[in-house]
């Protein structure tokens, strides 16, 4: 249309900064933030489905696909897709008059994809009837390649990693740690633990559920095994249900995967952490191995040619490299899910505890719970020490601002134990019982 501007397709291999761009990009477009979207792929066609039932029950006159677009127009005039990628026949065949229909109502489509548009659903059955719509994508967008040998991602954990969050290899002191974390979380003691673990259905769209045999009565966390995630039968919308649902996630006994040996196990774990990954979940692993040697890809045959369906809607496309950078970007971002970075993203998830901090700036004088609450929220690594980021979020959230570096020092002399010469817990708390949380830690 004329006076609407060209959207983007962005590409590139993992870590590039593909959808670190394009989220700069959401925030800062100048549209009113009503009418622009940000969302995973696999969420919007999950979306898209819905809305066509919906509609060809409420309207079976009309055209449903129709019926949908003009929604989506009014409701969006920017939307920004993070991973776009192809592997289901139904979304394929739906492709070309979905988008044809938002380009026409005037809507700016931008995405991010490890493949450039002329590799989109490689070898996919009635491709043929596919090819129009890459067309129709090369002329509405801008298509800009990010290839990098450099996975940024990785790159800049080199000094956030903390790793304690996963466990390996599977053994009786790793499932002591599991359980010791998993007390922790669930916020219950020994004697009670029993009690405080409960059995919840989760529910998966209007007319199905899904049993979740261990999950805190306190708190949004939930344990499971990875037979009960992976092996039973479950679809990508089973798990952004779960993302949505709980905080925390333990997984326990992850195997090494062979993905030619266990296709649908997977494309199962790669759903899985991607839906984990975008709903900022914490996640606590005990698996077999470390994360670069869980999935035998590497060592393997290339993959056959029979699963390629990574949206979990039981429709097989010829497997493509869509999988490979699928695997790939599974393991990069389960790295990412044991930063303190990222961690401290996690404890914004809307299923998590309230932040003490508002309820205690107002205390002339902290007790030992309330000092215990604040080291709970901080210590988001679990590892019984505070570190600079951590401790650097603490007092961002107390209002400290833009932290000057002798801020920082003095705030950590202060809180630092002298035989350790770390921020434990007993130095944090012994520090702070008693005193005005703000006057302890600003001013000092």
């Amino acid at each position: 249309l004329p006076g609407v501007p060209l959207g983007a397709y962005i590409y590139g291999g993992v870590g590039c900064g593909k959808t670190m761009v394009m989220k700069v990009f959401h925030e800062c477009a100048p549209v009113p933030p009503n009418k622009k979207l940000y969302i995973h792929f696999h969420r919007f066609m999950l979306s898209v489905h819905k809305r066509i039932e919906d509609a060809r029950t409420r309207q079976p006159d009309l055209d449903p696909i129709a019926v949908v677009c003009e929604q989506m127009s009014a409701e969006a005039f920017l939307i920004c897709f993070d991973e776009f990628q192809v592997t289901d026949v139904a979304d394929a065949l739906l492709m070309r008059s979905l988008f044809s229909r938002l380009w026409a109502s005037g809507t700016v489509v931008v995405a991010t994809s490890n493949r450039e548009p002329r590799g989109l659903y490689h070898n996919g059955i009635q491709r043929q009837l596919f090819v129009p719509f890459i067309g129709l994508l090369e002329k509405q967008s801008q298509v800009i390649d990010m290839e990098s040998a450099i996975d940024y991602r990785l790159a800049m954990l080199a000094s956030t990693h903390a790793g304690g969050l996963f466990k390996h290899p599977v053994n009786p002191e790793t499932k002591h740690q599991m359980d010791s974390l998993f007390r922790k979380m669930t916020k219950s003691s020994s004697e009670n633990h029993e009690r405080d673990v409960i059995s919840v259905d989760l529910q998966i769209g209007a007319e199905r559920s899904w049993r979740i045999s261990r999950a805190s009565a306190n708190t949004a966390v939930a344990r499971m095994s990875f037979s009960e995630l992976c092996r039973d039968a479950h679809s990508a919308e089973d798990y952004i249900a779960l993302a949505s649902a709980f905080h925390t996630i333990f997984i326990d006994e992850v195997p090494c995967l062979d993905p030619d040996k266990h296709p649908d196990e997977m494309r199962r774990f790669i759903n899985c952490i991607d839906a984990l990954y975008e709903s900022r979940v914490k996640v606590v692993v005990s698996a077999e191995a470390e994360i670069d040697h869980l999935i035998l890809s590497e060592a393997n045959p290339p993959l056959q040619a029979n699963h390629g369906d990574l949206l979990g809607t039981g429709t097989f496309v010829v497997q493509s490299n869509d999988e490979g950078f699928a695997i790939d970007r599974a393991i990069s971002r389960l790295k990412e899910m044991q930063s303190r970075a990222y961690l401290l993203r996690a404890s914004l998830h809307s299923k998590a505890d309230p932040n003490p901090i508002s309820d205690l700036q107002g205390c002339a004088r902290l007790t030992g719970a309330d000092v215990d609450a604040l080291w709970d929220r901080y210590d988001v690594d679990l590892s019984g020490e505070l570190e600079t980021e951590e401790l650097r979020a603490l007092l961002r959230d107390l209002g400290a601002g833009q932290l000057a570096p002798e801020q920082l020092q003095a705030a950590s002399e202060a809180l630092i134990c002298a035989t350790t010469n770390k921020i434990d817990k007993v130095s944090f708390v012994k520090y702070l019982t008693g005193h005005h949380l703000k006057l302890s830690l600003i001013h000092i």
